[in-house]
């Protein structure tokens, strides 16, 4: 396999049907490279280049004055101010343990809002319809004001993941099922069912539930959300691995959030075009 992988791909964020505004959006491009320092350590990284967005009308303050959650996620206005920012700079190392174990290190700037370091062990027997993986992380929040610094927010995130393929619908519907805490160390459960189409599209739901009272939360109550993606294969001549992203979620809030992580071990050993030894 090729060790450097460059991509260009569209990203659409929405959210719907909050008090401030009814539809809010962002559409964007990622740029996306990373290259295999050797068969087990990977280098990726990617910038994010803001086209249009109506985060302005984005107008939450945190949660009801006796709430003890931290704002995690609804910061999000402030770092979409940011026109170009590092969206992620990591390096990975991973490794096969033998008898169906995977297993990753990983560090650096993990996602839009944090940076930190983390590992992930994954059980996937070789054919089985199931999998067992955990992951735990050490996380902080970034800098809105100066993406590559940190506030003084931290969190340790972490989950339970059990991954079942059914064979009853070809393999093509994923059912992930997480129990851990997320980023303001709430702790809870997440249920995300996909199904990938013979196209390469995917296309997703999930909710999360967690030790957080509907009234702490805030409206809505409990976070779910809808993804598709879609491979940039579908519209490029030329093969490439970037993917179309599109994002819906009902509200940000900051109840159970889980931490995004580029690289899971269930899905490098689900591309079988990856070499992992």
């Amino acid at each position: 396999a090729d060790r450097f992988n460059a991509s260009l791909s569209p990203v659409l964020n929405q959210s719907v049907g909050g008090p401030e505004s009814f539809y809010l959006y962002q559409v964007g491009v990622m740029a996306s490279a990373n290259y295999w320092l050797t068969d087990h350590l990977l280098v990726d990284g990617s910038v994010f280049g803001n086209l249009a967005n109506n985060y302005d009308k984005f107008t939450y303050n945190g949660a009801p004055a006796d709430s003890s959650l931290p704002r995690v996620r609804t910061h999000i206005r402030d770092y979409v101010d940011n026109n170009v920012y590092v969206n992620n700079l990591q390096a990975n190392y991973m490794h096969y343990l033998g008898n169906g174990f995977y297993g990753q290190v990983y560090g650096g700037y993990l996602e839009t809002m944090y940076g930190g370091v983390g590992g992930e062990l994954l059980y996937r027997p070789l054919d089985s319809d199931w999998a067992f993986g955990v992951d735990a992380n050490y996380v902080k929040q970034r800098d809105w004001d100066n993406m590559m610094q940190f506030t003084d927010y931290n969190a340790k995130v972490g989950n339970l993941t059990a991954y079942w393929r059914p064979a009853f619908f070809n393999h093509q519907v994923l059912v992930k099922a997480s129990v851990g805490q997320y980023l303001a160390e709430d702790k809870g459960a997440t249920l995300d069912v996909s199904r990938q189409f013979d196209s390469g599209v995917i296309v997703g739901a999930y909710a999360t539930k967690t030790n957080v009272s509907a009234e702490e939360y805030g409206e809505g109550d409990f976070t779910k959300g809808f993804y598709i993606s879609i491979p940039m294969d579908l519209f490029t001549a030329s093969p490439t691995r970037g993917r179309a992203q599109v994002n819906w979620t009902p509200l940000t809030r900051d109840g159970g959030q889980m931490l995004g992580r580029k690289y899971q071990l269930y899905d490098m050993t689900t591309d079988r075009d990856k070499d992992f030894r």
